[in-house]
């Protein structure tokens, strides 16, 4: 599953890398002059890895702060009405229906590995939702989130030291914690609750 994970994430970079061109070339944001492509990039970094992967290539980048906090702006408004166009859209779509095959009565999952499983009696629950949902605090799993995340930060701030360039970190970070729930979804995603 690691492999088909990695390709589709890879997939939906390059994806946002080509879109981010052809964006570029229709909207090619000459108001910015210099700073332009730079504010191309640091957007499709936002698209591809998140708001820190934003920041940490504006920092990179040296974009002005003032065009920082403009983009970021324009990026969340575009957002806001892309989501509103998309609940929309839903709204008006039926809800399917509850699959009751003697298969699925039966408890056999066919759904996405470590995100379903079977209770006792044969019925499927959701785990992600359980544990979102749930009040209690596991000790041992919080100090292993805990311990996991202290040695994502130490490594990242040793490669960050050691590698040419400025403003790291962040990026490493996130690279790392990619990787790691991506390579090991089990046992990463076991501590999804711990937070």
């Amino acid at each position: 599953h690691v492999s088909s994970s990695v390709r589709l994430c890879l997939q939906g970079a390059i994806g946002t890398t080509l879109g981010t061109l052809v964006a570029y070339t229709v909207v090619p944001m000459a108001s910015l002059g210099p700073d332009a492509w730079k504010m191309a990039a640091a957007l499709m970094a936002r698209h591809i890895g998140g708001a820190v992967n934003y920041v940490a290539v504006s920092g990179v980048l040296e974009i002005p702060p003032h065009l920082v906090g403009a983009g970021l702006a324009a990026d969340n408004l575009m957002n806001a009405l892309y989501f509103a166009v998309l609940f929309g859209i839903a709204r008006t779509v039926e809800r399917p229906k509850e699959d009751m095959t003697p298969a699925s009565a039966a408890g056999t999952d066919a759904g996405e590995e470590g995100v379903r499983k079977d209770d006792d009696d044969g019925r499927s629950r959701d785990v992600i939702l359980q544990a979102e949902g749930s009040t209690s605090f596991d000790v041992l799993k919080g100090s292993y989130a805990l311990s996991l995340a202290s040695i994502v930060c130490a490594v990242s701030a040793y490669l960050a030291g050691v590698l040419p360039g400025a403003g790291l970190q962040i990026p490493i970070i996130t690279l790392l914690t990619v990787f790691l729930a991506t390579a090991f979804p089990k046992p990463v995603g076991a501590l999804a609750g711990s937070g």
